[in-house]
């Protein structure tokens, strides 16, 4: 037989052997061959892990299937409370999938961008069991915003009692987020009511930083008095939307993420969000300037921005990390992104708190449009989403409360990271004083 023949011989061969399945021509590590009916299932993968300065962590749904939740916090028992915009309060048990209890707060108007928004506890809630919200309703033929105090029992709210009323209510969301301070003061940032020159105005509440005791009186070191000698409840004013604040927990120092111009001539400029430093008794500009205009055209001289993105990011909660779990991001601020769809780190210069160093971001596009950062009394991260707001891309299990947790290794030690991983996320530096 010539060589021809001989090859044509072994390739009829072996492909007869190919065709019984009894030799696996891929390259590398053997398959196994599926039994006639059987299903070969692929290797589990993983969950993803993302870094964000020196911390990995994975990204777990600890609730899904919300409405727009909007705020986070958290009863001394360990159970979380979700404030939802539609105007329902969520009380979930630790570890819990569904709410213990879904409490619906009467008067709550969500038929825009508005809604149920702001939530905090009482400093001393143990005692007096007050909690506080901030929610849209309607008067007539007017939407209005107010903050209300009420009395927690049970995991039922009693007594209502309005602190602040009447506050303008626009067609896109003014945030009106809650906090109380290292003081214990409440400061609640109101948006301006879709009347720009509101926010100049300081007899008006639109377009402001409040700050308040848990009575609903302004104490006596705010900085601007009423004609009858008694003090406003006016922190500062020129804002056109913060939608998150917190202290830093070494100097105290508060700072503010804040929308930049929506609508207008001013929006086709695009972008202008801010991160503020909020001072006692400070103009901050909006509406006579932003995007880094020359505050001369003010009229007076209002503090400027730390930092300004363009184009837009949206920025939304904010939170100084103050837990255990993720040793470096301690005493940095974290806030998350609509528009940008993000969680950010702003590291901030040691000596001079008015100089931000480096902002990084992690998640981009991974969850969609996050609304709310909170820190977890189990020095866990929690984010929620906010893509059913009608401005977003919502998936089946949207909207959702996020969990960030920790990579460790089977013996408990945290794994930490390559170096020089960091998404280092653009922003502005402007002058601070315009």
């Amino acid at each position: 037989m010539n060589m021809t023949g001989r090859i044509g011989g072994w390739l009829s061969v072996l492909l007869l052997v190919l065709a019984a399945g009894g030799v696996s021509c891929s390259s590398g590590t053997a398959r196994p061959t599926a039994r006639p009916g059987a299903t070969v299932k692929p290797a589990a993968a993983g969950p993803k892990v993302y870094e964000l300065e020196d911390e990995r962590f994975t990204v777990q749904t600890v609730l899904s299937g919300l409405d727009v939740p909007w705020s986070l916090a958290w009863l001394p028992d360990g159970a979380m409370l979700v404030a939802e915009r539609a105007g329902r309060l969520l009380i979930v048990d630790p570890h819990g999938q569904t709410p213990r209890q879904v409490i619906r707060i009467g008067g709550v108007d969500s038929s825009g961008d508005h809604g149920l928004m702001g939530l905090a506890l009482s400093p001393q809630f143990g005692s007096d069991r007050f909690l506080f919200l901030s929610y849209t309703t309607r008067k007539g033929d007017r939407l209005v915003s107010r903050i209300s105090r009420f009395v927690f029992q049970v995991d039922r709210l009693f007594d209502e009692t309005v602190l602040i009323d009447d506050l303008p209510a626009a067609g896109s969301p003014d945030g009106l987020p809650l906090r109380f301070g290292p003081v214990g003061m409440l400061c609640a940032a109101t948006g301006d009511g879709g009347g720009g020159q509101l926010a100049q105005d300081v007899g008006s509440l639109a377009g402001k930083f409040l700050r308040i005791n848990k009575y609903g009186r302004p104490p006596r070191d705010n900085p601007l008095a009423l004609a009858d000698g008694s003090r406003s409840p006016v922190w500062t004013w020129g804002h056109r939307n913060c939608q998150g604040f917190s202290w830093h927990p070494l100097t105290g120092q508060l700072y503010a993420t804040e929308h930049g111009p929506a609508a207008g001539v001013e929006a086709i400029l695009g972008g202008g969000d801010e991160l503020n430093r909020i001072q006692k008794g400070r103009n901050y500009g909006w509406p006579l300037f932003h995007h880094d205009a020359n505050g001369i055209l003010a009229g007076a001289r209002c503090a400027g921005p730390l930092a300004q993105w363009t184009p837009g990011v949206g920025p939304a909660g904010a939170v100084f990390y103050t837990g255990d779990k993720f040793p470096s991001l301690r005493n940095k601020l974290l806030f998350v992104a609509l528009r940008g769809e993000a969680l950010a780190c702003v590291t901030f210069d040691e000596k001079n708190p008015d100089r931000v160093d480096e902002v990084s971001a992690v998640l981009e596009r991974q969850f969609g449009r996050l609304r709310a950062v909170a820190v977890g009394p189990d020095g866990l991260i929690y984010l929620t989403t906010s893509n059913r707001d009608r401005r977003g891309v919502a998936m089946a299990s949207d909207d959702r409360v996020l969990q960030l947790t920790p990579v460790v290794e089977k013996g408990g030690k945290m794994i930490k990271p390559k170096k020089d991983k960091k998404s280092r996320w653009g922003f502005q530096s402007p002058k601070h004083d315009m």
